[in-house]
């Protein structure tokens, strides 16, 4: 795939799909169907059902079948727009005709099977529901196991970010997000210890 793509490559994902994006560079645009399709997809097949020869553009229609890592599946058609220069593809967009198919695969459960990457509302609400949602899963939670249920989650993102194989500029500041954790587990410890006294 290297070999076909232009020094100064892009490839552009409509945004309103939670995978989609604007991946500049030839290192990034293979990224984007290497690792970060396959974030939110177990089986991905995306079939040419034709070529249209447009001058230094190819409009390529194409039938698309996965499962999400979800579970949900999907069965749409969308097209690809490649661009060329010097004899290498410069810039690939895709366009989503069954956009609304896209959506629900990677539905957040707390967003009532919505996308919280739509809009900045969506956004917004998804953040209090979250929290919400946290408030009440430790409620009634005693200080010994809070301490210990913190100290796990703690442990399983950060195995997670390792697993992920970011770039440092993304990996960097989160690891720096969960050292205040350790301050906040060693108060639960602390509080639980007074409590026993």
């Amino acid at each position: 795939m290297r070999d076909i793509l232009h020094p100064d490559c892009e490839l552009v994902v409509p945004d309103s799909i939670p995978y989609g994006g604007t991946f500049q560079g030839v290192d990034a645009v293979i990224g984007w169907f290497t690792r970060e399709l396959w974030r939110w997809f177990d089986e991905f097949t995306s079939l040419p059902e034709d070529l249209i020869d447009a001058g230094d553009r190819i409009v390529v229609p194409v039938h698309v079948q996965a499962r999400a890592k979800n579970g949900k599946t999907m069965d749409v058609h969308n097209v690809w727009i490649y661009e060329f220069s010097e004899g290498k593809l410069i810039r690939g967009r895709e366009r989503w005709i069954d956009r609304e198919m896209a959506i629900p695969l990677v539905a957040c459960e707390i967003c009532d099977g919505g996308s919280p990457v739509l809009d900045y509302h969506d956004l917004m609400k998804h953040s209090v529901l979250a929290r919400q949602a946290e408030i009440e899963e430790w409620e009634g939670i005693d200080l010994p196991e809070a301490a210990k249920q913190l100290a796990e989650d703690k442990d399983r993102f950060e195995a997670d970010l390792e697993a992920a194989d970011l770039p440092r500029p993304i990996r960097t500041p989160a690891w720096r997000a969960t050292h205040h954790l350790d301050r906040w587990i060693g108060a639960l410890e602390t509080l639980a210890e007074d409590n026993e006294d």
